[in-house]
């Protein structure tokens, strides 16, 4: 139950950057580039993953609940996509090529798709 208050806190706060970088990003840089304010905050989440991933390795004596709070509340409520950029590099590193490039295929992919069919569906009820 605490590990849970713990990164409902985390996500609440993370949700809450993500907002403020992705509306500085669009007011900022959307005239150059469509998905600024998207962009911007997964390029941050996954370097800010990336920096705590191999920070909590290291620190091994930090307690587990700062982990928790901070990757799995804020940087899940800030973006989910660092964790598959995570998940994907970490693939990639460990020369599992297939799994990897599968992993990414099926996001992208799948992700897709799945916008065009929940879009689909819901302009086929609102009709």
């Amino acid at each position: 139950m605490k590990h849970l208050l713990v990164i409902t806190l985390g996500g609440g706060l993370g949700s809450g950057l993500r907002y403020l970088l992705s509306a500085w990003a669009h007011r900022n840089f959307s005239h150059a580039l469509a998905g600024a304010g998207t962009l911007a905050v997964n390029l941050a989440g996954c370097f800010l993953i990336g920096f705590f991933a191999l920070f909590f390795t290291d620190r091994a004596h930090l307690p587990q609940e700062y982990r928790i709070f901070l990757v799995t509340g804020i940087l899940g409520g800030f973006t989910t996509f660092s964790a598959f950029g995570l998940e994907s590099f970490y693939l990639l590193q460990q020369g599992q090529w297939g799994q990897g490039l599968l992993n990414i295929g099926l996001n992208l992919g799948l992700g897709l798709l799945l916008v065009a069919m929940g879009f689909g569906l819901a302009n086929w009820l609102i009709r």
